[in-house]
Protein backbone atom coordinates (compact mmCIF):
# COMPACT_ATOMS: atom_id res chain seq x y z
CA UNK A 1 0.00 0.00 0.00
CA UNK A 2 2.95 2.19 0.62
CA UNK A 3 4.39 1.75 -2.79
CA UNK A 4 1.41 2.00 -4.46
CA UNK A 5 0.72 5.26 -2.52
CA UNK A 6 4.40 6.92 -3.48
CA UNK A 7 4.19 5.98 -7.19
CA UNK A 8 0.94 7.54 -7.13
CA UNK A 9 2.22 10.55 -6.32
CA UNK A 10 5.33 10.66 -7.99
CA UNK A 11 2.65 9.95 -10.88
CA UNK A 12 0.48 13.32 -9.52
CA UNK A 13 4.07 14.87 -9.68
CA UNK A 14 4.94 14.25 -13.20
CA UNK A 15 1.32 15.15 -14.38
CA UNK A 16 1.57 18.70 -12.75
CA UNK A 17 5.07 18.98 -14.18
CA UNK A 18 3.82 18.17 -17.51
CA UNK A 19 1.00 20.34 -17.42
CA UNK A 20 3.27 23.24 -16.29
CA UNK A 21 6.13 22.31 -19.02
CA UNK A 22 6.36 25.63 -21.32
CA UNK A 23 5.49 24.35 -25.02
CA UNK A 24 8.12 25.77 -27.67
CA UNK A 25 6.17 26.78 -30.62
CA UNK A 26 8.46 27.54 -33.70
CA UNK A 27 8.16 30.21 -35.70
CA UNK A 28 9.94 30.29 -39.15
CA UNK A 29 8.19 33.19 -40.91
CA UNK A 30 7.17 36.79 -39.41
CA UNK A 31 5.09 40.10 -41.09
CA UNK A 32 7.35 42.37 -41.31
CA UNK A 33 8.01 45.77 -43.20
CA UNK A 34 11.79 46.39 -42.73
CA UNK A 35 12.98 45.99 -38.94
CA UNK A 36 9.34 46.09 -37.63
CA UNK A 37 7.25 43.13 -37.16
CA UNK A 38 4.09 42.47 -35.70
CA UNK A 39 1.48 40.07 -34.95
CA UNK A 40 3.40 37.53 -32.83
CA UNK A 41 0.71 35.84 -30.36
CA UNK A 42 1.57 33.78 -27.93
CA UNK A 43 -0.67 35.28 -24.75
CA UNK A 44 -1.01 31.79 -22.39
CA UNK A 45 1.99 31.17 -20.48
CA UNK A 46 2.37 27.68 -21.24
CA UNK A 47 3.69 28.40 -25.18
CA UNK A 48 6.79 30.38 -26.00
CA UNK A 49 8.05 31.52 -29.32
CA UNK A 50 10.74 29.52 -30.84
CA UNK A 51 12.45 31.45 -33.51
CA UNK A 52 13.32 29.36 -36.45
CA UNK A 53 16.61 29.56 -38.78
CA UNK A 54 14.43 30.32 -41.64
CA UNK A 55 14.12 33.92 -40.20
CA UNK A 56 17.22 34.40 -41.32
CA UNK A 57 16.22 33.99 -45.04
CA UNK A 58 13.46 36.45 -44.34
CA UNK A 59 14.73 38.84 -42.17
CA UNK A 60 18.83 38.56 -43.48
CA UNK A 61 21.62 36.99 -41.02
CA UNK A 62 22.59 40.67 -40.89
CA UNK A 63 19.62 42.70 -39.20
CA UNK A 64 20.80 44.37 -36.61
CA UNK A 65 17.42 45.89 -35.57
CA UNK A 66 14.09 44.38 -34.69
CA UNK A 67 11.18 45.62 -33.41
CA UNK A 68 7.70 43.61 -32.42
CA UNK A 69 4.33 45.74 -32.38
CA UNK A 70 0.96 44.38 -32.06
CA UNK A 71 1.88 41.19 -30.46
CA UNK A 72 0.97 39.59 -27.60
CA UNK A 73 3.98 37.27 -25.70
CA UNK A 74 3.67 35.58 -22.41
CA UNK A 75 6.83 35.01 -22.59
CA UNK A 76 9.87 36.61 -24.53
CA UNK A 77 11.03 34.56 -27.20
CA UNK A 78 13.69 32.14 -27.41
CA UNK A 79 16.33 31.84 -29.94
CA UNK A 80 16.36 35.38 -31.16
CA UNK A 81 19.93 36.08 -31.01
CA UNK A 82 21.06 32.76 -32.36
CA UNK A 83 18.66 33.52 -35.53
CA UNK A 84 19.77 36.61 -35.38
CA UNK A 85 23.52 36.50 -34.57
CA UNK A 86 24.39 40.40 -35.55
CA UNK A 87 21.37 41.99 -33.58
CA UNK A 88 22.23 44.86 -31.74
CA UNK A 89 18.84 46.33 -30.63
CA UNK A 90 15.81 44.16 -29.42
CA UNK A 91 12.87 45.90 -28.99
CA UNK A 92 9.73 44.22 -27.56
CA UNK A 93 7.93 47.54 -26.15
CA UNK A 94 4.32 46.59 -24.93
CA UNK A 95 3.84 43.51 -26.06
CA UNK A 96 2.34 42.18 -22.90
CA UNK A 97 5.82 40.04 -21.82
CA UNK A 98 5.54 38.44 -18.30
CA UNK A 99 8.27 35.94 -18.11
CA UNK A 100 12.07 36.74 -19.61
CA UNK A 101 14.21 33.99 -19.43
CA UNK A 102 18.41 33.58 -18.86
CA UNK A 103 18.60 31.46 -21.76
CA UNK A 104 16.60 34.31 -24.12
CA UNK A 105 19.79 35.95 -24.25
CA UNK A 106 21.78 32.67 -25.88
CA UNK A 107 24.17 34.04 -28.93
CA UNK A 108 23.44 37.88 -27.70
CA UNK A 109 26.90 38.49 -28.02
CA UNK A 110 26.39 41.92 -30.31
CA UNK A 111 23.26 42.71 -28.34
CA UNK A 112 23.62 46.89 -27.29
CA UNK A 113 20.23 47.64 -26.70
CA UNK A 114 16.97 46.05 -25.03
CA UNK A 115 13.87 47.45 -25.41
CA UNK A 116 11.41 45.78 -22.60
CA UNK A 117 9.24 48.71 -21.13
CA UNK A 118 5.38 49.00 -20.96
CA UNK A 119 5.08 45.14 -20.28
CA UNK A 120 3.78 43.14 -17.01
CA UNK A 121 7.35 41.75 -16.17
CA UNK A 122 6.74 41.57 -11.95
CA UNK A 123 10.12 39.65 -11.66
CA UNK A 124 13.97 38.59 -12.71
CA UNK A 125 15.79 36.31 -12.29
CA UNK A 126 19.79 36.08 -10.37
CA UNK A 127 22.26 36.89 -14.01
CA UNK A 128 18.68 37.14 -16.29
CA UNK A 129 20.93 39.26 -18.82
CA UNK A 130 24.23 38.05 -18.07
CA UNK A 131 24.58 36.53 -21.71
CA UNK A 132 24.12 39.83 -23.07
CA UNK A 133 28.20 40.81 -22.37
CA UNK A 134 28.02 43.85 -24.28
CA UNK A 135 24.96 45.65 -23.37
CA UNK A 136 24.45 49.20 -23.16
CA UNK A 137 20.58 50.18 -22.95
CA UNK A 138 18.87 48.22 -20.33
CA UNK A 139 15.36 49.79 -20.78
CA UNK A 140 12.57 48.18 -17.78
CA UNK A 141 10.48 51.62 -17.59
CA UNK A 142 6.50 50.52 -16.86
CA UNK A 143 6.32 46.95 -15.97
CA UNK A 144 5.56 45.69 -12.38
CA UNK A 145 8.54 44.83 -10.52
CA UNK A 146 8.50 44.61 -6.66
CA UNK A 147 11.95 43.55 -6.40
CA UNK A 148 14.79 42.89 -7.48
CA UNK A 149 17.56 39.74 -6.94
CA UNK A 150 20.67 41.35 -5.72
CA UNK A 151 22.19 39.51 -8.87
CA UNK A 152 19.80 40.49 -11.56
CA UNK A 153 22.29 43.08 -13.29
CA UNK A 154 25.44 40.69 -12.99
CA UNK A 155 27.68 40.58 -15.64
CA UNK A 156 26.50 43.73 -17.47
CA UNK A 157 30.30 45.25 -17.05
CA UNK A 158 29.41 47.79 -20.31
CA UNK A 159 25.75 48.69 -19.38
CA UNK A 160 25.23 52.69 -19.32
CA UNK A 161 22.00 53.22 -19.23
CA UNK A 162 19.29 51.74 -17.20
CA UNK A 163 15.59 52.29 -16.98
CA UNK A 164 13.39 51.34 -14.20
CA UNK A 165 10.78 53.84 -13.59
CA UNK A 166 7.25 53.16 -13.61
CA UNK A 167 7.65 50.05 -11.23
CA UNK A 168 6.33 48.98 -7.72
CA UNK A 169 9.54 49.00 -6.45
CA UNK A 170 10.12 48.75 -2.65
CA UNK A 171 13.51 48.45 -1.94
CA UNK A 172 17.08 47.56 -3.70
CA UNK A 173 19.97 45.53 -2.38
CA UNK A 174 22.93 47.50 -1.41
CA UNK A 175 24.66 45.75 -3.89
CA UNK A 176 22.67 45.29 -6.98
CA UNK A 177 24.39 47.91 -8.98
CA UNK A 178 27.91 47.07 -7.99
CA UNK A 179 28.12 44.93 -11.77
CA UNK A 180 27.67 47.76 -13.09
CA UNK A 181 31.20 49.95 -13.68
CA UNK A 182 30.52 51.55 -17.01
CA UNK A 183 26.75 53.25 -15.78
CA UNK A 184 25.86 56.83 -16.56
CA UNK A 185 22.04 57.25 -16.19
CA UNK A 186 19.84 55.55 -13.72
CA UNK A 187 16.40 56.46 -13.58
CA UNK A 188 14.06 54.93 -10.56
CA UNK A 189 11.19 57.38 -10.85
CA UNK A 190 8.09 56.72 -9.87
CA UNK A 191 8.49 53.53 -7.62
CA UNK A 192 7.74 52.84 -3.95
CA UNK A 193 10.97 53.32 -2.63
CA UNK A 194 11.22 54.32 0.82
CA UNK A 195 15.19 54.67 1.12
CA UNK A 196 18.32 54.14 -0.87
CA UNK A 197 20.90 51.56 0.71
CA UNK A 198 24.88 52.66 1.52
CA UNK A 199 27.03 52.27 -1.29
CA UNK A 200 24.53 52.16 -3.93
CA UNK A 201 26.78 53.41 -6.80
CA UNK A 202 29.73 53.54 -4.86
CA UNK A 203 31.32 51.67 -7.46
CA UNK A 204 30.36 54.03 -10.37
CA UNK A 205 32.89 56.84 -11.51
CA UNK A 206 31.06 57.59 -14.29
CA UNK A 207 27.71 58.35 -12.80
CA UNK A 208 25.94 61.39 -14.84
CA UNK A 209 21.94 60.69 -13.42
CA UNK A 210 20.58 59.30 -10.75
CA UNK A 211 16.99 60.09 -10.71
CA UNK A 212 14.40 58.82 -7.63
CA UNK A 213 11.65 61.43 -8.50
CA UNK A 214 7.95 60.50 -6.95
CA UNK A 215 9.42 57.79 -5.01
CA UNK A 216 8.13 57.43 -0.73
CA UNK A 217 11.95 58.29 -0.07
CA UNK A 218 12.60 58.75 4.02
CA UNK A 219 16.19 57.97 3.99
CA UNK A 220 19.07 57.97 1.35
CA UNK A 221 22.39 57.34 2.99
CA UNK A 222 25.34 59.68 3.41
CA UNK A 223 27.32 57.20 1.45
CA UNK A 224 24.99 55.91 -1.20
CA UNK A 225 26.77 57.85 -4.08
CA UNK A 226 30.60 57.92 -4.94
CA UNK A 227 30.90 60.40 -7.80
CA UNK A 228 27.75 61.86 -9.79
CA UNK A 229 27.00 65.32 -11.66
CA UNK A 230 23.30 65.03 -11.26
CA UNK A 231 20.98 63.96 -8.35
CA UNK A 232 17.34 63.93 -8.72
CA UNK A 233 14.76 63.76 -6.00
CA UNK A 234 11.91 65.57 -6.16
CA UNK A 235 8.62 64.90 -4.93
CA UNK A 236 9.24 62.44 -2.19
CA UNK A 237 7.71 64.69 0.30
CA UNK A 238 8.75 62.34 2.80
CA UNK A 239 12.17 63.12 3.24
CA UNK A 240 13.76 65.64 5.65
CA UNK A 241 16.78 65.23 5.87
CA UNK A 242 19.76 64.83 3.57
CA UNK A 243 23.66 64.03 3.84
CA UNK A 244 25.77 63.76 0.52
CA UNK A 245 29.48 62.92 0.93
CA UNK A 246 29.68 62.43 -3.05
CA UNK A 247 31.30 64.71 -5.59
CA UNK A 248 28.32 66.19 -6.57
CA UNK A 249 27.18 68.64 -9.04
CA UNK A 250 23.55 69.52 -9.51
CA UNK A 251 21.26 68.71 -7.06
CA UNK A 252 17.27 68.58 -7.63
CA UNK A 253 15.35 68.10 -4.71
CA UNK A 254 12.05 70.63 -4.84
CA UNK A 255 9.01 69.48 -2.43
CA UNK A 256 11.13 67.39 -0.30
CA UNK A 257 10.16 69.16 3.15
CA UNK A 258 13.67 69.35 3.50
CA UNK A 259 14.39 70.43 7.23
CA UNK A 260 18.35 69.71 7.01
CA UNK A 261 21.44 69.66 4.27
CA UNK A 262 24.49 69.07 4.34
CA UNK A 263 26.97 68.61 1.21
CA UNK A 264 30.56 67.73 2.18
CA UNK A 265 31.48 69.24 -1.01
CA UNK A 266 29.41 72.45 -1.78
CA UNK A 267 32.68 73.76 -3.44
CA UNK A 268 31.50 71.88 -6.99
CA UNK A 269 28.13 72.96 -6.89
CA UNK A 270 26.73 74.14 -10.06
CA UNK A 271 22.77 73.85 -9.69
CA UNK A 272 20.33 73.41 -5.97
CA UNK A 273 17.20 73.57 -6.62
CA UNK A 274 15.17 73.57 -2.96
CA UNK A 275 11.41 74.65 -3.68
CA UNK A 276 9.12 73.87 -1.11
CA UNK A 277 11.38 72.73 1.40
CA UNK A 278 11.37 73.58 5.32
CA UNK A 279 15.43 74.47 5.50
CA UNK A 280 16.30 76.11 8.91
CA UNK A 281 19.85 77.13 7.68
CA UNK A 282 21.66 77.69 4.54
CA UNK A 283 24.88 77.21 5.87
CA UNK A 284 25.58 74.25 3.21
CA UNK A 285 25.75 77.52 0.87
CA UNK A 286 28.84 78.90 2.80
CA UNK A 287 31.20 77.87 0.13
CA UNK A 288 28.83 76.80 -2.39
CA UNK A 289 31.42 79.37 -4.87
CA UNK A 290 30.85 77.58 -8.37
CA UNK A 291 27.09 77.83 -7.82
CA UNK A 292 25.21 78.99 -11.19
CA UNK A 293 21.40 78.54 -9.80
CA UNK A 294 19.77 78.25 -6.88
CA UNK A 295 15.73 77.78 -6.19
CA UNK A 296 14.70 78.75 -2.46
CA UNK A 297 11.13 79.74 -3.99
CA UNK A 298 8.16 78.69 -1.81
CA UNK A 299 9.93 78.57 1.75
CA UNK A 300 7.38 79.92 4.58
CA UNK A 301 10.44 81.47 6.29
CA UNK A 302 13.44 81.83 4.36
CA UNK A 303 16.68 81.48 6.82
CA UNK A 304 19.53 83.90 6.92
CA UNK A 305 21.76 83.99 4.37
CA UNK A 306 25.30 83.25 4.72
CA UNK A 307 27.67 86.57 4.90
CA UNK A 308 29.45 87.33 2.93
CA UNK A 309 27.74 85.97 -0.13
CA UNK A 310 29.74 82.99 -1.39
CA UNK A 311 27.85 82.42 -5.06
CA UNK A 312 29.33 85.63 -6.41
CA UNK A 313 28.96 83.65 -10.57
CA UNK A 314 25.23 83.29 -9.35
CA UNK A 315 23.30 83.27 -13.17
CA UNK A 316 20.20 82.10 -12.12
CA UNK A 317 17.75 82.63 -8.42
CA UNK A 318 14.35 82.33 -7.45
CA UNK A 319 12.50 83.10 -4.25
CA UNK A 320 10.02 84.44 -2.60
CA UNK A 321 8.97 88.07 -2.37
CA UNK A 322 7.85 87.59 1.33
CA UNK A 323 11.21 86.28 2.61
CA UNK A 324 12.70 90.05 1.38
CA UNK A 325 12.26 93.33 2.45
CA UNK A 326 14.98 94.94 -0.08
CA UNK A 327 14.96 92.99 -2.90
CA UNK A 328 15.80 92.97 -6.00
CA UNK A 329 18.19 95.94 -5.90
CA UNK A 330 20.10 95.05 -3.11
CA UNK A 331 20.14 91.25 -4.73
CA UNK A 332 21.04 92.68 -7.67
CA UNK A 333 24.10 94.89 -6.84
CA UNK A 334 25.77 91.71 -4.94
CA UNK A 335 25.02 89.46 -7.89
CA UNK A 336 26.87 90.55 -10.86
CA UNK A 337 26.97 87.93 -12.96
CA UNK A 338 23.01 87.11 -12.55
CA UNK A 339 20.97 86.98 -15.73
CA UNK A 340 17.34 85.93 -13.94
CA UNK A 341 15.28 86.67 -11.00
CA UNK A 342 12.02 85.17 -10.98
CA UNK A 343 10.64 86.37 -7.74
CA UNK A 344 6.97 84.55 -6.56
CA UNK A 345 4.38 86.15 -5.00
CA UNK A 346 1.02 84.37 -4.11
CA UNK A 347 1.70 82.09 -6.60
CA UNK A 348 2.15 84.84 -9.63
CA UNK A 349 5.60 85.15 -10.91
CA UNK A 350 7.91 88.46 -11.46
CA UNK A 351 10.88 87.82 -13.32
CA UNK A 352 13.73 90.00 -13.71
CA UNK A 353 16.28 89.92 -16.85
CA UNK A 354 19.30 91.26 -17.49
CA UNK A 355 19.99 92.89 -20.69
CA UNK A 356 23.27 90.38 -21.30
CA UNK A 357 24.87 92.99 -23.98
CA UNK A 358 23.88 96.25 -22.17
CA UNK A 359 23.63 97.75 -25.23
CA UNK A 360 20.48 100.04 -25.98
CA UNK A 361 19.93 98.68 -29.52
CA UNK A 362 19.29 95.58 -28.54
CA UNK A 363 17.44 96.77 -25.57
CA UNK A 364 15.07 98.59 -27.89
CA UNK A 365 14.22 95.37 -29.74
CA UNK A 366 11.65 93.71 -28.13
CA UNK A 367 11.51 90.67 -30.14
CA UNK A 368 15.43 89.61 -29.73
CA UNK A 369 15.30 90.14 -26.30
CA UNK A 370 12.01 88.07 -25.54
CA UNK A 371 14.24 85.52 -27.70
CA UNK A 372 16.75 85.36 -25.56
CA UNK A 373 14.22 85.07 -22.60
CA UNK A 374 12.78 82.27 -23.78
CA UNK A 375 16.52 80.89 -23.84
CA UNK A 376 17.12 81.99 -20.56
CA UNK A 377 14.31 81.04 -19.03
CA UNK A 378 14.65 76.92 -20.47
CA UNK A 379 11.25 77.48 -22.88
CA UNK A 380 9.03 78.47 -20.62
CA UNK A 381 6.21 80.44 -20.89
CA UNK A 382 6.96 84.43 -20.66
CA UNK A 383 5.43 85.98 -17.52
CA UNK A 384 2.86 88.99 -17.74
CA UNK A 385 5.10 90.68 -14.77
CA UNK A 386 8.64 91.27 -17.00
CA UNK A 387 11.38 93.62 -15.90
CA UNK A 388 14.61 94.37 -17.83
CA UNK A 389 17.73 95.57 -17.04
CA UNK A 390 21.00 96.46 -16.98
CA UNK A 391 24.63 97.10 -15.20
CA UNK A 392 23.05 100.86 -15.01
CA UNK A 393 19.35 99.93 -14.08
CA UNK A 394 20.48 97.84 -11.25
CA UNK A 395 21.77 100.82 -9.44
CA UNK A 396 19.40 103.30 -10.79
CA UNK A 397 16.01 101.66 -11.40
CA UNK A 398 14.20 99.36 -13.79
CA UNK A 399 12.67 99.50 -16.82
CA UNK A 400 9.65 97.56 -17.14
CA UNK A 401 8.34 96.12 -20.38
CA UNK A 402 6.30 92.84 -21.92
CA UNK A 403 7.38 91.00 -24.81
CA UNK A 404 5.14 91.46 -27.91
CA UNK A 405 3.59 88.11 -27.42
CA UNK A 406 3.01 88.07 -24.00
Amino acid sequence: VEMLTALNFLLLISCVASQNAVQQVGVAELKCVQQVCEMLHFKTETEVAYFELELQQQLGSNLTELKLRNSELSRLPLNVFQTLPQLQSFDAYGCGVQHVAAQCFEGAAQLLSLQLGGNAIAQLEDHNFALATQLQQLLLADNQLQQLPAAAFAGLTQLQVLQLQGNRLKRLPSQIFAPLVELQFINLDFNRLRKLPPNLCSQQRKLIEFSARNNRLQHVASNAFNKLQRLILNNNDQLQSLVINATLLQLQADNCQLVDLHLQQPQLLQQLLLSHSRLRSLQFLQNATALLDLDLSGLQQLPEMPQPWPAKQLERLSIDANNFTDWPTKLLLELPKLQVLEVWQQGERQVYVRDLNNHQAYADNNNWLCAQLELLLSGELLPQDLTIFNDAAASSGFNSDNCPHV
